[in-house]
């Protein structure tokens, strides 16, 4: 009988993961399930747990329960991903992983799962950091840090919205209602008025030079959701060996308020200022740090980070 290694984030969600996962165990138990659960702590995470499960060369079915963060630390404790097949149950705020995989629902997605299979494999994006600052407001000093990532690498407004949201009290209060997207938006609609353009530079894995005046961010998508459903890359393909990427210019108030609706239908894309690449690689570059995301969970500021793709790394089981 095959073995399931059950990875909780138990706070996740404002505790909402810990439910599901009771919900999970007796469905488990239904099915005289052969398992093993473990729960993460502060002095034990997500990234810990996966890479004592995953030992080289021996295969393991890892199942991560949690939001699109608790999946990206996840993916960042992989050591070797051939003998790994992944699965996850949903848990977020905004499960835009979830959303552009078509998961369905608790009982169906364990029944796929539990079958130990590999469904479809995916592209892993990872980002390097050239130059790494803990916060914006200091100088950013030479590093070598990769990170991983599954949903999108994003670096400027929505990252700092990512930052915003995080310190937010209203965060835990609104995950506990289900309504956890909203505070992506109120943060992202406080910014707006104060957000400061700096002069980008974008080098895709060609050589293409792109330099953006008075850029707002720029983000690279491996999936086509962020932040609670927005498409900023609706062309997005996690099975495509390459990365999307938009890049907002010279846009001010105005313009925000007129195209961020249409940022959930994809169709932002026909307005002046937006811009959107696809390419293996992207290095982008800009005089001072900005912060920068990976799947919604900020990883420090930059002033210089590449991103990049793995084609076909991620087994799923579902």
């Amino acid at each position: 009988m095959t073995q399931f290694h059950f990875v909780v984030n138990p706070a996740g969600a404002g505790g909402e993961a810990g439910k599901i996962w009771e919900k999970t165990e007796k469905l488990l138990q239904q099915k005289n399930t052969l398992y093993e659960v473990h729960f993460s702590r502060p002095d034990r995470g997500i990234a810990e747990i996966v890479q004592e499960l995953n030992i080289p060369g021996k295969e393991v079915n890892v199942i991560v329960l949690g939001g699109d963060g608790t999946f990206n630390e996840a993916v960042n404790g992989i050591r070797d991903y051939e003998h790994l097949r992944m699965g996850f149950i949903p848990c977020g705020s905004g499960n835009d992983l979830a959303k552009d995989l078509a998961v369905p629902g608790l009982e169906e997605s364990l029944a796929v799962m539990l079958k130990g299979e590999t469904v479809r494999t995916t592209d892993v994006g990872l980002v390097r950091f050239y130059t790494k600052a803990d916060t914006v407001e200091e100088e950013a000093v030479p590093s070598q840090e990769v990170r991983m990532f599954n949903v999108s690498c994003g670096i400027g407004y929505d990252a700092e919205i990512c930052w915003l949201a995080e310190h937010s009290a209203l965060k835990g209060f609104l995950n506990r209602l289900r309504l956890g997207k909203l505070i992506y938006l109120m943060k992202g609609t406080e910014l707006i008025f104060k957000a400061k353009k700096y002069p980008v530079r974008i080098t895709d894995s060609e050589g293409t030079v792109s330099v953006y005046d008075r850029c707002l961010f720029a983000v690279a998508m491996n999936h086509r959701f962020e932040g609670g459903g927005v498409m900023f890359c609706p062309h997005a393909a996690a099975d495509d060996g390459r990365l999307d990427l938009c890049a907002a210019d010279g846009l001010n108030s105005f313009d925000f308020f007129r195209i961020v609706p249409h940022t959930y239908t994809g169709k932002h894309l026909r307005y002046k200022g937006v811009h959107e690449k696809r390419s293996t690689s992207f290095r982008i570059q800009c005089d001072v740090p900005l912060w920068v995301h990976t799947d919604g969970e900020v990883a420090g500021a930059s002033s210089d980070i590449e991103v990049g793709v793995l084609p076909g790394k991620l087994n799923l089981l579902i």
